[in-house]
């Protein structure tokens, strides 16, 4: 359109109306195509909702909506402030949260539904508490009269479904995950259990095929196939491990992989679950081969740390805390099979469930670094972003909303302390009930205090200083390698990658907004 102008001229006489709906969520090439379809008869008519614009980190723009009448002269605004969904207690709830944000047009929505109830905000331990608070509550509206399909669990990031996923299978409740994998059919998890088994059972063919070349190294399909020929009846690990084999003499990767499993083996004979699974991550440099897809690298670091929080809570508490006990364990919870049934519990991130509507929505992971995610501390614009995603999943509730915080919560292999997050705070106190289930924890009052404290924001700002953050040279302390040094810095943005050398560790690779490591001063 804007290089052949006649082409343009052609299609803007052909369309007499352009419509166009969640506009909200248009990118600036996509304002540059309806724009020169509305050029000739200037009639345009765009549906949107700038309180929901919750997808910036993929290239929609929020000016698209905000500078419309601007754009367009004589445009004629109609505010559709009606909510046929949600009681009024949850959308004055939103309401007053949104009005936080000074990047929108403005609105206030009311509902014929009548009050209804007020929010419930639920203050946990941790995690575990958090998923079991979590459980009760829909275990609770189940026995009031609510169905399975008509309740919604929400989460900021995919890697959060874990312990909520373990709590719902021990409490033999349904799920299904909406627009995701369940935890432990991950690609990645799956990767790394996969060498947990085949450490644990070295006639493990399925997961010596899984794993052989995961990350690659240099094992193709014509190596497996050698190997299975020169097998005879034994398991391919047995067979790779054998030095008088033609294959393994023959070629130094497979020679290498043999190694590899030698001495995970020999480690698992001595060292938890948790110990081999970090060695598992450490000697196949797993988490570089995570960070050669800047798309997908965030999300499935988040997986992995994850499965170790996971390994560590079971060594934690297992009478034998070896590789073959904790898999067996996870073989119990994810071997329910709860397919059968129509009636499941929705699992799905705060982006999945733009659009979708539940009787009862529970909201899990209210913190500081989580929602808000860290990531949006010293950007104004990616902050509004978060409370528009927070907001979206509270008008996603029709009767009840149930919020969720803990006061820690194991990220990157270390239990930190969280502060509540600052849109809890900006709900009002009549319009929210808080559960306080931590013994001896601060009052209802305290954990709802005024978040724009200056200690407050210094806090969170330490986390974020980019200057910092991200120069060669500077020292940093990580929770499982110790003291290092940043070597490298590349890329920028989301998808900035940075180098670390810990002595005595080697040399680690991090995607910079998931970097798990503070700074020396």
């Amino acid at each position: 359109f804007t290089a052949h102008p006649r082409v343009r001229e052609r299609y803007a006489r052909q369309f007499k109306y352009v419509l166009v709906d969640e506009f909200q969520d248009t990118n600036t090439i996509q304002m540059v195509m309806i724009d020169a379809l509305a050029s000739r008869h200037r009639n345009l008519f765009v549906v949107g909702d700038d309180d929901q614009a919750i997808y910036g980190w993929r290239g929609a723009t929020i000016e698209n909506i905000l500078q419309f009448e601007k754009v367009y002269r004589g445009t004629v605004t109609i505010r559709l402030e009606e909510n046929y969904r949600s009681t009024n207690n949850i959308l004055e709830a939103a309401n007053k949260l949104i009005a936080n944000n000074v990047g929108r047009k403005g609105k206030n929505l009311w509902s014929k539904k009548g009050k209804g109830e007020i929010a419930a905000l639920y203050s946990a331990n941790d995690e575990i508490d958090e998923a079991n608070a979590v459980r009760e509550t829909i275990i609770g509206l189940i026995r009031s009269g609510y169905r399975r399909d008509e309740i919604a669990i929400l989460y900021r990031t995919h890697a959060q479904s874990r312990a909520l996923e373990n709590a719902l299978r021990r409490g033999g409740l349904p799920y299904q995950i909406i627009g995701g994998v369940r935890f432990y059919e991950r690609k990645e998890i799956k990767d790394l259990l996969g060498y947990l088994k085949l450490v644990n059972n070295p006639d493990d063919d399925v997961s010596f095929r899984r794993i052989v070349n995961v990350p690659r190294r240099g094992i193709g399909q014509v190596s497996v196939e050698r190997i299975e020929g020169a097998a005879g009846g034994r398991s391919l690990l047995d067979t790779v491990m054998d030095a008088t084999t033609g294959v393994s003499r023959e070629n130094k990767k497979v020679k290498d992989f043999g190694e590899l499993l030698a001495s995970l083996r020999l480690m698992a004979g001595s060292k938890t679950a948790h110990e081999v699974l970090e060695a598992v991550i450490d000697r196949t440099k797993y988490r570089d081969y995570l960070l050669d897809d800047p798309k997908t690298a965030q999300v499935r670091l988040e997986n992995i740390e994850e499965l170790l929080v996971e390994t560590q809570r079971f060594v934690s508490t297992a009478a034998d805390r070896s590789c073959a006990f904790f898999l067996e364990e996870i073989a119990l919870l994810s071997g329910i099979d709860f397919l059968k049934s129509e009636e499941t519990v929705a699992l799905m991130t705060l982006h999945n469930s733009k659009g979708l509507e539940f009787r009862a929505v529970l909201i899990t992971g209210l913190e500081e670094g989580l929602l808000p995610h860290y990531s949006s501390f010293d950007d104004n614009e990616e902050l509004e972003e978060e409370r528009r995603l927070f907001y979206v999943g509270m008008t996603r509730a029709m009767e009840r909303l149930f919020l969720f915080t803990a006061s820690n919560r194991m990220r990157f292999g270390n239990r930190t302390g969280n502060e509540p997050s600052r849109f809890c705070c900006e709900i009002p106190g009549h319009l929210v009930k808080v559960v306080n289930m931590m013994d001896g924890a601060v009052s209802a009052a305290d954990l709802l205090r005024d978040m724009g404290s200056p200690v407050r924001k210094a806090r969170a700002g330490e986390r974020t200083v980019a200057g910092r953050r991200f120069r060669v040279g500077a020292s940093v302390v990580h929770p499982s390698f110790g003291r290092g040094t940043i070597r490298d810095v590349e890329g920028s943005g989301q998808e900035m990658k940075v180098t670390v050398a810990f002595p005595g560790k080697g040399t680690k690779k991090f995607l910079a907004n998931y970097a798990p490591f503070t700074f020396e001063t």
